[in-house]
């Protein structure tokens, strides 16, 4: 799949190459590779999870990645 970028000069397509490898960082943890998820909740919702890793002293990425280990059996 290709996707035509209007430019106001001309480019090379080296440089498109090296524009959108830029978008393609790998993150990592101690459990190797991350996966992004968007998910949208409630603002309320939102609102009392963030309120919640604030109590825990922790944050929304550690406790849903909790919840998720918790419901499916995983390690």
């Amino acid at each position: 799949m290709t996707k035509t970028i209007g430019f106001k000069n001309p480019i090379k397509k080296a440089d498109a190459d090296a524009f959108v490898a830029k978008g393609k960082e790998t993150y990592t943890d101690a459990e190797g590779p991350l996966k992004r998820l968007t998910l949208d909740l409630p603002e309320s919702l939102h609102k009392t999870l963030k309120l919640k890793a604030v109590e825990e002293g922790s944050t929304m990425r550690d406790l849903i990645t909790l919840w998720v280990r918790e419901k499916i059996g995983a390690k």
